[in-house]
């Protein structure tokens, strides 16, 4: 083989192996491309499901405010009712009293 001939073979050859590493990264170009588009889909699915979660909770914070204050209103009618009890109860005695005297 002469001299021309070998520098041919080693200029294919270096090309040949050129070829093989741009095609292998391009593979790997397109398989991560495709990872990263799958990812990106689960940050979205995982973000509407925390903006739902983020939803609930406020809601129920809502609805906490709600009760407490409902609460609030039960205990000040409890209250009116213990008052209004008493009184009652102390007119009772009072008629009482009178209609002993």
């Amino acid at each position: 083989m002469s001299h021309e001939a070998t520098v041919e073979q080693d200029i294919t050859d270096k090309i040949k192996l050129l070829e093989n590493k741009i095609v292998k990264a391009v593979n790997i170009v397109k398989q991560l491309r495709e990872e990263n588009n799958d990812l990106q889909a689960k940050i979205i699915g995982l973000e509407d499901h925390v903006k739902t979660r983020d939803d609930e909770i406020l809601q129920l914070q809502l609805q906490e405010k709600e009760a407490e204050s409902m609460k609030q209103d039960m205990d000040y009618m409890i209250e009116e009712r213990n008052t209004v009890r008493t009184q009652v109860e102390d007119l009772l005695k009072e008629l009482d009293s009178i209609e002993l005297d």
